[in-house]
């Protein structure tokens, strides 16, 4: 009889360890491939907001500054791509697919990954050497956009307090406009002449971005007294503003609206619950220690599941998964009986 040399178990492990390894695939709900993606939204902000700012604030060259973020964030990117998404798993029917052959399959087979490739095609790293605004042609990393917006799914799922991460996003979109709009305000006094009249930028000082962030923010939000355009680029810009403004806040006050909406839906669904229960056992007369029964009952179910609508809950799982949890439910039930 042949026998393995001892030698060559701990290979053998090593190239088992390294299969099981190589064929993982993750939760998209697990809380280190959420922080994960929190870190790949990150770098998705940062393509956002830099590159019009390294044209417009920063006088030469920038690569040697913003190169290393650059460089970081494209590996964040390239880490993502190649190694996480296609081993990202998902629903089908209701049960979750594990098998590393059917994510990988699902990633390359759909529209996601030619935008994932799109957004690593290294324009800026090519054009660097020739033109001051190379880092104008990062905005291409921007094709994921869904890497950031599901971040914000995700973290409503497992958060307490939903609507504070649905905040922080309107917020962010916010902020974003009125970065941009800082820069554009800047190029446009540096293009007419620092202090040249009334409406650019009076000067250059070490405030130079939060004078044009304060210009941009009272300008979107129609609040204080702004200098009159004297230009026609500054009447085109000051419109675009204005309409800017008008869209932004409306959509803003309309999203802050559902988000209070939402948050409190659940609180006055249950006290309404709650009356309609308390008349019917007065319109009944039940005892007083039932009555203590049921409200009892209607609180601990409130504080545990946030819901009274069960039966609502349910009807949003899939059949199979919906019978499973009945299964469940019935055979806890004979279990206490």
């Amino acid at each position: 009889m042949n026998r393995v040399a001892p030698s060559d178990l701990p290979s053998a492990e090593i190239l088992q360890k390294w299969k099981q390894l190589t064929r993982k695939t993750f939760d998209p709900q697990e809380p280190r491939y959420v922080a994960w993606q929190l870190l790949v939204a990150a770098a998705y902000a940062y393509n956002a907001w830099t590159p019009l700012l390294r044209v417009s604030f920063w006088v030469g060259d920038t690569s040697q500054l913003f190169q290393p973020c650059d460089i970081l964030c494209d590996v964040v990117y390239f880490i993502d791509i190649i190694v996480l998404r296609p081993r990202e798993r998902f629903y089908k029917s209701g049960t979750a697919v594990k098998s590393f052959g059917k994510t990988a399959r699902k990633y390359l087979d759909g529209p996601l990954l030619r935008r994932d490739l799109l957004s690593l095609v290294p324009l800026d790293y090519i054009v660097t050497k020739f033109s001051v605004y190379a880092p104008l042609l990062r905005y291409n990393r921007l094709l994921r956009i869904e890497s950031y917006l599901v971040v914000f799914e995700k973290m409503e799922m497992v958060s307490k307090n939903a609507f504070l991460w649905r905040l922080v996003r309107i917020v962010s979109y916010m902020l974003l406009v009125i970065h941009l709009n800082a820069c554009a305000y800047y190029v446009i006094s540096r293009i007419q002449g620092i202090g040249s009249n009334s409406f650019v930028l009076q000067g250059e000082g070490e405030l130079v971005y939060i004078r044009c962030f304060y210009f941009s923010f009272k300008t979107a939000a129609g609040i204080g007294k702004n200098a009159r355009p004297t230009h026609e680029w500054e009447y085109i810009f000051m419109a675009t503003l204005w309409l800017e403004g008008s869209f932004i806040f409306a959509f803003i006050l309309g999203q802050i609206k559902d988000i209070v909406a939402t948050a409190v839906r659940g609180k006055a669904e249950y006290q309404e619950s709650m009356d309609m229960v308390v008349r019917y056992m007065v319109q009944m007369d039940v005892t007083a220690e039932l009555d203590l029964r049921v409200r009892r009952y209607l609180v601990e179910t409130y504080a545990t599941k946030k819901t009274l609508a069960e039966e609502a809950v349910l009807g949003i799982l899939p059949g199979k998964e919906r019978a499973e949890v009945l299964a469940c439910e019935t055979k806890d039930v004979g279990i206490k009986l």
